[in-house]
């Protein structure tokens, strides 16, 4: 049997922020655009808001709007970067001449955050009325995976798609394509580099949006921008290789060693007072933060609105992380729902019981069960060790459900039911961590429906976590693997 700890914590103490690196060394033929905001130069007004962006590259600045340019932040480890939320863009000079066959893109940052088609660079520019081109992207398909995409080749394609998911830590990717279609384009995410045949038909531009795909304001890019550069011819392999390595170890990025799957509904994906950038895969990905999982990729693949079911569909797809090759460390996965399975919009899947009640929190587990412990597709039967999270306080409609969710949850029986007792198949590998007990300074924070009305850690709507809230479900997240 095995519990996770009750957790009794303080506020943690950020670390000194570390000294300011050097841009990557990177081969200078046909760099036209070099943008490193840890590097200084650039124009930032009164609202942190990048107006001009100092280009170490061969062409002119790139320009960003009063309202529109990316906000100017620092990390924890102190860390200059961009932060990039759907709507802010950079626009290079249309001076420059692109090929959509002969341009490369390589890019540090994190993802937070994807769209149907979450722009990093497009080739075009509205401004300059052009018509664009996507060339690198972080696309989002129907089960809620994130991989970079390079044109219309998508890391999914890779003999090696878990190296190639867009997760929340810092990471360096790569789009480099060729002058020909068999050609193609070369994908790089770290060191884990894949060619694939053609990436689209041939397209020339002029200019290009760093950002936002030119023309459709719905497919703008969440992530935050570290470096990125920018070349406007076909660069090798070797080249190639030798720039992605360079980025990695100047930003003392790690090899993947272990994976971290964040599964649930919109309190984990981060919605309500919690912004998007500050859900708990993010805080647990934060350069020098004080929860950081160093040599973990960090993916979130909750969704608003899932219930235990959506889990289970989003589990079961072929593009699905749970699907794909084991990283050589640690392998886990972390869940926490109820709140949409609890409410009326559950009523169909567990009908006859009665939305809030305890039969229907009885219910919610028994589907829980399922998701973890189902014949060659439970989250268990996969390799997975799991992490059961209680369900986190919510309005009084829902007391009575979660409160026999919790109770249920803490029984034996529920490690029987799951085959993770002592002495069962998966002894040891199914932890339930009760979010419940989890304290700050001695007082507990996501127990009572009183506590779900304290809106320094919840929003107004008693289910959603404010920031402080949401770093607080990741401290609890961390303590609980690496315990």
């Amino acid at each position: 049997m095995k519990y996770g700890p009750s957790l009794a914590i303080t506020r943690p103490r950020r670390p000194l922020g570390a000294s300011t690196p050097q841009p990557s060394v990177l081969s200078q033929t046909g760099l036209v655009a070099h943008l490193f905001p840890s590097g200084g130069g650039h124009t930032v007004n009164g609202s942190d808001r990048v107006t001009v962006a100092n280009n170490l590259g061969s062409e002119g600045d790139p320009v960003g709007g009063a309202t529109t340019g990316p906000t100017q932040l620092t990390d924890a480890a102190g860390n200059t970067f961009w932060r990039i939320e759907g709507s802010e863009f950079l626009t290079l000079p249309a001076s420059i001449s692109f090929d959509i066959r002969s341009t490369a893109v390589f890019f540090v940052g994190r993802i937070y955050r994807g769209n149907a088609v979450a722009s990093v660079f497009d080739i075009g520019s509205s401004g300059a009325g052009n018509t664009s081109r996507p060339v690198m992207s972080i696309d989002k398909g129907s089960s809620n995976d994130q991989f970079i995409s390079c044109g219309i080749r998508r890391g999914l394609d890779a003999t090696n798609p878990e190296f190639f998911l867009a997760g929340s830590q810092l990471q360096v990717f790569a789009g480099i394509s060729r002058t020909t279609a068999n050609g193609g384009v070369r994908l790089i995410s770290n060191t884990e580099a894949e060619n694939f045949a053609q990436t689209y038909v041939s397209f020339s531009g002029t200019g290009g949006e760093i950002g936002r795909q030119p023309h459709s304001s719905a497919n703008g890019g969440y992530f935050d921008l570290y470096e990125i550069a920018i070349y406007n011819i076909e660069l090798s392999d070797a080249v190639a290789d030798a720039n992605a390595s360079a980025m990695k170890t100047k930003w003392n990025i790690h090899d993947f060693t272990n994976r971290l799957i964040l599964e649930g509904d919109s309190i984990t994906d981060g919605i309500g007072g919690t912004a998007d950038h500050e859900n708990p895969g993010a805080v647990l990905s934060e350069p020098g933060g004080a929860y950081e999982l160093p040599g973990w990729l960090v993916y979130t693949s909750a969704f608003s609105g899932s219930r235990v079911s959506t889990m289970i569909t989003r589990r079961d797809a072929t593009s699905s992380p749970f699907s794909f090759a084991h990283f050589p460390g640690r392998n886990v996965a972390a869940a926490m729902t109820g709140r949409n399975d609890a409410s009326s919009a559950g009523d169909s899947e567990y009908s006859p019981t009665t939305s809030g009640s305890k039969d229907r929190g009885s219910e919610i587990v028994d589907a829980l069960v399922g998701f973890y412990n189902t014949t060659t597709t439970g989250v268990l039967q996969r390799g997975f060790e799991a992490y059961a999270l209680t369900p986190i306080a919510s309005s009084s409609a829902f007391e009575d459900a979660f409160a026999q969710m919790r109770t249920e949850m803490a029984a034996s029986t529920f490690l029987d039911d799951c085959n993770a007792n002592g002495g069962d198949a998966f002894d040891g590998l199914l932890t339930v961590v009760q979010t419940e007990k989890h304290t700050v300074d001695g007082d507990r924070i996501f127990d009572t429906v009183a506590d779900a009305s304290d809106t320094n850690w919840y929003w107004t709507d008693q289910t959603h976590l404010e920031p402080a809230g949401s770093e607080q479900l990741a401290a609890l997240i961390h303590a609980a693997v690496t315990a």
